[in-house]
């Protein structure tokens, strides 16, 4: 793994529950398309481990949860819900 920080970047659809609060289902499974990393910067991108290396390390920084709250994100996540969709970003 190189030493910069591993950036994993996705749109998704905020949703609200009954009582009126905001939250997101994580993606299940990350592709390639979902971080910004080369070929050349990632020894394993080609591999086809890496998904699954990408879903480990978004699991580890989501606390093993599938979905949250908008207003309790865990540290390392960021969302951005100016446009349409919203854009998650998960710093591992």
């Amino acid at each position: 793994m190189p030493d910069k920080a591993l950036v994993i970047q996705y749109k998704t659809k905020v949703k609200q529950m009954a009582d009126g609060r905001e939250y997101i289902d994580y993606k299940r499974k990350l592709e390639r398309k979902d971080t910004p990393l080369k070929p050349h910067e990632h020894t394993y991108y080609n591999c086809d481990l890496f998904p699954s290396m990408l879903t480990r390390a978004a699991l580890r920084v989501q606390n093993n949860r599938t979905w949250c709250y908008v207003d309790e994100l865990p540290a390392g996540i960021t969302i951005d819900t100016t446009g349409f969709l919203a854009v998650l970003t998960i710093i591992c």
